[in-house]
């Protein structure tokens, strides 16, 4: 069914107590797709995202030969062997993940694989994985601007398995052939000469990796990981278990930090399972959060007071920041968010869209180079609809800020199906029940 277009946000005038069960990991569940594709045998997991992205990934894999049963939150893949390109073309949606993965599987595929996407898509770069697969002695051939999809990739070997690697736009290139270098010949040696971009995810993805039984060898220099190698190997197929998404629970900490009184009940979130998203909870905390732990999940309780702290460093979780900002509009005191640059490519620039969308919503926010900084004001209730601009993101982050604010409405909610499919109906359902609702 349609959603409305624009969505009215309904304001949590009361002191809410709920409980809202998040989708899976979009992080874990794209890595561990791959590695399942990869995997021989049959694979079978469990709390899998079922979203735009995570779907896209599903059928392109598919199409390179490797069968992936799709039910609910459930999936099941038949791995193994090796990937035929064929020729064929994958269209990848708004996926700058799933892109970046199924590039560097189709460079270790049979034939030729042509990967594309949507506008804006095709839009956000991806010069750095074809120099780095060029690099590995794979043919690229740029189908349109430089550096932009769509990419023709030639399959084949790798005809190097060490790669100096310097910065690069997003740690998913990285990661990408880190996936797929366990079953090559060689395996992979990235000898990083900087700190690489979003670590954290980086970081994720060794863990991944380490799950299902791929021995990766990391050096650290200056405290962080200044060589990765990948050792060639067989993957044996798992059962996975994919964690709740800290993304999507983290615009529940931010809507429970901002409504004095609340308790919200995230269940099976964890802050220690890896996602880096989920070190953006503790920061709520320092403000005034009230965050206890138990073997069910979290339990978040909001202050009657939020406290400013002065400065918020995202560089370890970048994508947190939309939710952030939104707690910090209600902080007593100024907020400077830093550590954003890389949010300049993501599926809209979230730098300029986040400013954009909460200044329209009354907040006294400015960007200042990379960084937002965020001052105290009183938030007029005047009806205002806030642009999403494609970005899943800034969909959920202006909805949770209507939750206090009252009078906003946002334009092509659809955009929360990359991450988040349920998203409207947990917030329909978090204002309507707020005395005492149940969205799990």
């Amino acid at each position: 069914m349609p959603l409305p277009d624009p969505w009215p946000v309904c304001i949590s005038d009361a002191r809410p107590t709920v409980r809202v069960s998040v989708p899976g990991s979009k992080s874990v569940s794209c890595r561990a797709l791959v590695l399942a594709a990869f995997a021989k045998g049959t694979s079978h997991l469990h709390g899998l995202l079922r979203g735009d992205d995570t779907d896209a990934l599903a059928a392109a894999l598919a199409v390179l030969g490797k069968p992936i049963q799709l039910g609910g939150a459930e999936a099941i893949v038949e791995g193994g062997g090796r990937l035929q390109g064929g020729g064929a073309t994958l269209d990848l949606g708004h996926g700058g993940t799933p892109a970046r993965f199924m590039l560097a599987v189709a460079s270790v595929a049979v034939g030729d694989t042509i990967i594309d996407g949507s506008k804006r898509l095709r839009e956000r770069p991806m010069g750095d994985m074809v120099d780095l697969l060029r690099m590995l002695g794979i043919t690229v051939e740029e189908l349109g601007q430089s550096g932009r999809l769509p990419l023709r990739v030639r399959g084949g070997e790798w005809t190097s398995h060490v790669l100096e690697v310097g910065e690069t736009a997003s740690s998913q290139f990285l990661s990408a052939l880190l996936l797929v270098a366990a079953s090559t010949p060689t395996g992979l040696e990235l000898r990083l000469r900087c700190p690489p971009t979003s670590a954290a995810y980086l970081a994720l993805t060794i863990a991944e990796l380490r799950r299902w039984g791929v021995e990766v060898r990391t050096g650290y220099g200056d405290g962080w990981a200044a060589t990765i190698e990948v050792v060639p190997g067989a993957l044996v197929a798992q059962r996975r278990a994919i964690p709740a998404d800290a993304s999507s629970a983290l615009f529940w900490a931010s809507a429970a930090a901002i409504l004095p009184g609340s308790t919200v009940d995230l269940p099976d979130c964890s802050l220690d399972d890896g996602q880096p998203d989920a070190a953006a909870i503790p920061v709520l905390a320092q403000m005034g959060l009230q965050v206890e732990t138990n073997s069910g999940g979290l339990v978040l309780l909001g202050p009657e007071v939020l406290r400013g702290v002065g400065q918020i460093d995202c560089h370890a979780m970048p994508d947190a920041a939309p939710a952030i900002a939104v707690a910090c509009c209600y902080a007593d005191d100024t907020t400077r968010i830093t550590g954003l640059h890389t949010l300049r490519v993501k599926e809209s620039d979230r730098i300029s869209t986040i400013a954009s969308e909460l200044a329209a919503a009354g907040a006294d926010i400015k960007v200042v180079g990379d960084d937002l900084i965020i001052h105290p004001a009183s938030l007029p209730h005047t009806a205002v609809t806030i642009k999403t601009w494609e970005d899943h993101r800034i969909a959920m982050a202006g909805a949770i800020l209507g939750l206090r604010r009252g009078g906003l409405s946002i334009a092509e909610p659809g955009c929360t199906a990359k991450s988040y499919p349920a998203f409207w109906t947990d917030l329909q359902r978090f204002a309507a029940e707020s005395g005492s609702g149940d969205t799990a």
